[in-house]
């Protein structure tokens, strides 16, 4: 692959990825805002508590196989079959597990609504299951295009339906049913604009060959999940709904941005460094530059989401949803790096240092379980300090590994960044003064992200950054062309 084709591939692959991210994540976000105007936060916690569980059925659905197969050259039809078949059985499998344990979960929690709630929401991984090697193919053709129609398509369509539900006095059930709708039509148009058919053959060679990569992704996707799953637990066994609410309505917040980011660069470049795995140094050039993309444009989002999510909050969810304010800017502190952490982890699966990501991901979780103990005591905002804090650390495990993988030294890579870092504080900081000046939540809002990203941009380009030399070349190009 030549470098210009390389080059117009992440580009384009950016450029879709990020439509894919956030146009999901903002159609997303204005369905819960207009649903959360209506709704309780202790609706939000039913489903919060169950999103953990849905999230940790799809990784054992999918056991690391997906990761596998884009890592893989050239993999067959019989080997995509396999692994589709595969997925199939798991998903019908833990479903119907879940189906009969449901009720110890409702019991923990002391909320038999759950029990109902779950059965209906966890169908989602099941319909997830026949779309997944549709979605690997596309993925490894870099058709990052077709993802983005599909996800929006399939997020805007169950979101409308959500809207019309809660409006109609199904309550919590709107909140289950758009889960299950947005699984449902992203498999429907998978099949319909996916290549892959599936033939009738299941090869047990195909899962022994790919099983030491993918179950190692497989024990590091459970590890975290089941971090996910512990503070869940924590939080809503040690404190009421209506917190659990809180908790789980400011994650997803942060997660709009933080998933905006991180999945558009892992969509990128995961299967971008796959494709030139076995060329060191134009491996390690793509991934200083991917570093430097996720610098360049994590520490300012979450800056701007930190410092407007006090106005933001009140705004558009009401006073109702204030204590989760607090949450959501002691979240932005880890949002800030994950990103920066999932762009190492990418260049980890692309040299199949699986292995090694689970040892990150192992002393992670002995870590917030430390965090939890020490934390739990002192109220709901220390506990999510402390998970906070162990994620920044997560990201400067990830450095020093990506440091004995290639040659690309961990203060390097520290350099790389701290510019980003250093001027989006002095950009956005000051903005707060804007909350002093007008009490009104839009202005504020308006003003502190105009200026905040103004002078950023203004700094970034007055200091020479080369993304925004790419970003401006690029877009002359696209006018021209």
């Amino acid at each position: 692959m030549k470098e210009k084709s390389l080059k117009e591939k992440v580009a384009s692959g950016f450029i879709w990825s990020a439509a894919d991210r956030f146009g999901q994540q903002i159609m997303g976000m204005i369905v819960r805002i207009i649903i959360a105007r209506i709704l309780f936060p202790s609706d939000f916690g039913l489903i919060g508590i169950l999103l953990i569980f849905n999230a940790f059925s799809n990784l054992i659905q999918d056991s690391g196989f997906s990761t596998a197969l884009i890592r893989k050259k050239g993999p067959t039809v019989i080997e995509y079959s396999t692994i589709f078949y595969f997925n199939i059985i798991i998903g019908f499998f833990t479903y119907w597990i879940l189906y009969f344990s449901v009720p110890l979960i409702a019991d923990f929690y002391e909320q038999p609504l759950l029990i109902d709630l779950s059965r209906v929401l966890f169908l989602s991984f099941v319909f997830n299951a026949f779309g997944i090697i549709q979605n690997v193919m596309i993925v490894k053709s870099l058709d990052f295009k077709k993802n983005t129609v599909i996800s929006t398509t399939s997020v805007l369509l169950s979101g409308i339906i959500a809207i019309i539900m809660v409006y109609t006095g199904f309550g919590v059930w709107s909140l289950a049913v758009q889960v299950v709708l947005a699984a449902l039509f992203r498999t429907i148009l998978l099949w319909i604009y996916g290549q892959f058919r599936p033939v009738l053959k299941f090869d047990k060679s195909v899962l022994k060959s790919l099983f030491p990569f993918s179950s190692k992704m497989f024990l590091t996707g459970v590890m975290s999940q089941t971090s996910n799953i512990i503070y869940t637990l924590v939080i809503g066994k040690n404190f009421n709904m209506s917190q659990v609410g809180f908790y789980s309505e400011a994650t997803k917040y942060q997660s709009i941005a933080v998933d905006s980011i991180s999945g558009t660069i892992n969509n990128v470049a995961f299967p971008v460094l796959s494709t030139i795995k076995d060329s060191e140094e134009q491996i390690i050039n793509v991934f200083k530059k991917l570093i430097r993309v996720s610098a360049f444009i994590s520490f300012p989002a979450m800056m701007i989401l930190g410092v407007i999510a006090q106005p933001f909050i009140l705004l558009l969810l009401t006073e109702k949803w204030q204590p989760a304010i607090p949450i959501l800017q002691i979240l932005c502190v880890s949002g800030m790096f994950y990103p920066l952490t999932i762009t190492n982890l990418a260049i980890l699966k692309t040299k199949g240092k699986s292995g090694t990501i689970f040892q990150i991901e192992l002393v992670r979780n002995v870590l917030l379980a430390i965090a939890i103990v020490v934390t739990i005591s002192y109220g709901i905002t220390s506990l999510v300090g402390g998970l906070v804090v162990i994620n920044v650390c997560y990201y400067f495990f990830s450095v020093f590994q990506v440091k004995k993988t290639i040659a690309y030294p961990a203060m390097q890579q520290l350099k790389d960044i701290f510019p980003y870092f250093s001027i989006s504080l002095c950009c956005f900081i000051p903005t707060l003064f804007f909350q002093l000046i007008t009490t009104n939540f839009l202005l504020q809002i308006i003003l502190q992200v105009l200026f905040g990203a103004g002078v950023y941009l203004i700094l970034c380009k007055y200091l020479g950054s080369k993304i925004l030399e790419d970003a401006q070349d690029l877009l002359i190009k696209k006018i021209k062309s």
